[in-house]
C-alpha cells in the first residue's frame, strides 16, 4: 500500500473539494511537443470508431 503523508497531514472533513482535486490531479505544464497534433489524430480517429453509432 502506498502511503501519502499529504493525504494524511489533513484530516478528509478538513479538505476542501478543490485541495483534493488539486492533490490527486495536478497539474504538470511542459514544453510544446510538435508531436501533439499527430496523437490528437490518432486518438480522435480510435474514438469516433469506437463512438459512431452512438453519436448520431
Amino acid at each position: 500500500m502506498n502511503y501519502d503523508a499529504k493525504a494524511d497531514s489533513k484530516s478528509n472533513l478538513q479538505e476542501t473539494a478543490e485541495e483534493r482535486r488539486a492533490r490527486i490531479y495536478p497539474v504538470i505544464l511542459s514544453e510544446y511537443n510538435p508531436e501533439w497534433p499527430k496523437w490528437f489524430e490518432e486518438w480522435f480517429s480510435l474514438y469516433e470508431k469506437l463512438f459512431k453509432n452512438k453519436c448520431e
